[in-house]
């Protein structure tokens, strides 16, 4: 995708310096009121706008698509730090409706960049290289409440009910 964003932008900015060359021939014939083109000058200038919003079309999408890859990267990181997210949480740190969360770990997953499944019991994700914790804590020894979600190698645990530290 990096070799896409870069071929669009070039064709981008090289699409803006020919239109602007163009209103710019364009404009200095209108300016020049002696030569015999002078009535051309007009067309010519306006005429820069149909390389104008092939360029901007061309900027845009090149935007576009290093927004997305920047979303993969920012996805891929906070899942291989993480080890376990749900999606509400992952649309909450990159600050996009769940649905396009969901969206850019597919493609992170696609690409390869990232791998594990979900854990349909907490609606987590999981990625392979977190391994689930050997302790099977299932209540809190200080208040008997129940423990319900799985978890990993060095994770911190917390009673919600009341506030003590397990494992």
């Amino acid at each position: 995708m990096k070799i896409k964003e870069t071929v669009l932008k070039i064709i981008g900015w090289l699409l803006v310096c020919f239109a602007v060359f163009i209103l710019t021939v364009g404009i200095g014939m209108i300016i020049d009121k002696d030569s015999r083109h002078s009535s051309s000058g007009l067309p010519i200038a306006l005429c820069s706008l149909i390389f104008f919003i092939p360029a901007g079309i061309s900027l845009l999408i090149a935007k576009r698509i290093r927004r997305e890859n920047d979303l993969i990267t920012t996805v891929t990181q906070l899942l291989k730090s993480y080890g376990r997210i749900t999606i509400t949480d992952l649309s909450a740190k990159i600050s996009v409706p769940p649905q396009l969360a969901i969206k850019m770990l597919a493609k992170a997953i696609t690409k390869g960049r990232i791998s594990g499944s979900f854990d349909r019991t907490t609606d987590e994700f999981v990625a392979d290289g977190a391994r689930p914790s050997s302790k099977n804590i299932t209540h809190c020894p200080r208040c008997g409440s129940g423990l319900s979600s799985v978890y990993l190698e060095g994770d911190t645990i917390k009673c919600k009910q009341c506030g003590s530290f397990v494992g």
